[in-house]
């Protein structure tokens, strides 16, 4: 089992949770990033958010798309003012790069934490498990092709975090067999103890 590297969610899944019905945002669309990018704030967090943009940099435009509105339940459409889903990610990227070096880091081939074990696709069937029982939400099953991607790439810690960050943002009911293997994955990918425990409630 990986090391967790925060008991709170974090990366771009808690940059994610930002966008939401109280967070009104004027002017640069950027400007959420300014709450994780602080001077003070620690750098194995910020390589994390860049570990992540950098997988979903990984995905089709459509899909990173796709993926991202659903992750912040809507509250970030993509427009003419925001740019493309892969000029989105490129931004966060480019920030963090950009705090990295501000802090006397190289963030060349730097990672937040060592890489752990590689459980390959191993988030999958419970994504489908939960989509599957939620096919009413159209913008839910578009999703789906980038949490698959980010699992197949190597990257289901961060599939796993998305996909919970997305049952917590879309209100999606689990039952108690959805929710156990949520539980498990989290310990097999090292996640931390309350990642997966804030969609506790959702069982049903």
């Amino acid at each position: 089992m990986d090391q967790p590297f925060s008991d709170l969610d974090y990366g771009l899944s808690s940059l994610a949770a930002l966008f939401h019905q109280d967070w009104m945002l004027d002017g640069d669309h950027t400007a959420t990033l300014d709450i994780v990018l602080w001077p003070e704030q620690s750098p194995s967090a910020v390589l994390a958010l860049r570990d992540d943009a950098t997988v979903v940099g990984n995905l089709a435009n459509d899909e990173i798309e796709h993926l991202w509105v659903v992750a912040t339940d809507e509250y970030f459409v993509f427009n003419a003012g925001t740019g493309s889903g892969a000029e989105w990610i490129e931004s966060v990227i480019d920030r963090c790069d950009g705090w990295l070096r501000a802090h006397g880091l190289d963030p060349a081939g730097r990672l937040a934490r060592p890489p752990g074990p590689v459980f390959r696709g191993a988030v999958v069937p419970v994504v489908n498990a939960i989509i599957d029982a939620h096919v009413e939400d159209g913008h839910l099953l578009l999703a789906r092709p980038g949490l698959i991607k980010c699992s197949e790439l190597g990257a289901d810690n961060l599939a796993l975090r998305l996909l919970v960050r997305i049952a917590a943002a879309r209100v999606l009911s689990l039952t108690h067999d959805q929710y156990a293997q949520l539980d498990a994955l989290g310990r097999q990918l090292g996640c931390g103890e309350f990642v997966v425990s804030a969609v506790e409630y959702l069982v049903t």
